[in-house]
């Protein structure tokens, strides 16, 4: 027997960040339904198993970046949809050459520059980003002798 979809809706606009609350409340409507709550246990055991095969959600290595440019839009107003939100990832890796320090470097130089995408600083400043990490592991270097 299954627990109607609206109760188990419910249970999550109630408790949606204590999932043993939302399981007690579930437990309680059953109860009151009249349904045999071992039924309610087995379709819970059945829920955790389909909850064990889905894949986990992939490791973004420029994620914090990603989410200070996320935050800028959305004071702008503006969102992205799925596939604009998986190129604008690929673009970041690709500029940033997966380095995610770098990665925050160029989300505050386009934010800086109120820019609608994302650009990496031009290397005829004085110093580019790699120039300057060189020059601060020579001076930990010499610090460090």
């Amino acid at each position: 027997m299954m627990l109607p979809k609206e109760i188990r809706q419910k249970s999550s606009e109630l408790f949606p960040n204590d999932l043993e609350k939302q399981k007690i409340f579930c437990m309680g409507a059953a109860f009151s339904l009249g349904k045999d709550l071992s039924d309610f246990e087995a379709e819970e055991q059945q829920a955790e198993v389909v909850e064990e095969v889905k894949p986990q959600e992939e490791i973004y290595i420029c994620q914090e970046a990603l989410d200070m440019w996320l935050a800028y839009k959305k004071e702008k107003h503006q969102t992205y949809k799925p596939r604009g939100l998986e190129a604008l990832k690929k673009k970041l890796l690709q500029l940033s050459s997966g380095n995610p320090e770098y990665a925050k470097v160029i989300v505050e130089y386009s934010m800086g520059n109120n820019y609608a995408g994302l650009f990496a600083p031009k290397n005829n400043s004085i110093n580019s980003y790699e120039q300057q990490q060189r020059t601060f592991n020579k001076i930990n270097s010499i610090l460090a002798d």
